[in-house]
């Protein structure tokens, strides 16, 4: 492993995968032994931020060469079944998320309650088709239409509401019926074959 400069990072360079994370790394400092240390980290690359806070010692580490991959097409009745696959005499299997057909998280939910009593929310659409941040620039859909699952969970009870752009309004009346206290809300984006991650934050019900 070597150390490369952000020029590089932003090109794809350094690329590893640990546990279910996607990440980069700036410095390779050898300890001895095989062993390294890895800073200027760039964690949750690729939409897998949701994995950051789940690994355990002993995961697997493995480099990522992209010229070196080959895509392999599995049938979409293969989703959540275990899949295995060889190399020389080694065997390995896994469950097979499909995480490829997966929409990202939305990001930057905001809340914030109308004159009228209203729930105003509005969040930021991210794509797997476009991954990176283009100034000035939204990104793709990736998807055959734009949709998301608004979940809002709060001390008398829950409700679920189906957007179809980036914001919502939720009427005072409606919100009623979660009583007032300290609520949790929840948006992912429903794409084609699987739904997002969610993005969450917690409000106040008046």
């Amino acid at each position: 492993m070597i150390s490369c400069d952000d020029d590089a990072l932003a090109a794809g360079d350094n690329l590893a995968v640990l546990g279910s994370e996607l990440i980069q790394f700036g410095a390779a400092t050898a300890l001895g032994g095989g062993r390294f240390r890895l800073t200027h980290l760039l964690r949750g690359r690729g939409g897998t931020e949701w994995a950051c806070g789940s690994h355990m010692a002993g995961e697997a580490f493995c480099l990522i060469q992209v010229s070196a991959l080959t895509p392999i097409t599995m049938p979409m009745s293969s989703i959540g079944a275990l899949v295995s696959g060889q190399a020389d005499v080694a065997t390995a299997s896994i469950e097979f998320g499909a995480q490829s057909v997966r929409p990202l998280s939305p990001v930057g939910l905001q809340a914030r309650f109308a004159i009228n009593g209203d729930l105003v929310l509005s969040w930021i659409r991210r794509s797997r088709q476009g991954v990176a941040w283009i100034d000035r620039i939204d990104a793709p859909l990736g998807e055959m239409r734009e949709q998301y699952q608004v979940d809002i969970s709060g001390p008398g009870g829950s409700i679920e509401v189906i957007a179809d752009e980036p914001s919502l309004a939720i009427a005072a009346d409606d919100l009623s019926v979660l009583g007032p206290g300290d609520a949790t809300i929840e948006v992912r984006q429903v794409g084609d074959l699987a739904i997002s991650p969610p993005v969450q934050l917690g409000t106040t019900l008046p």
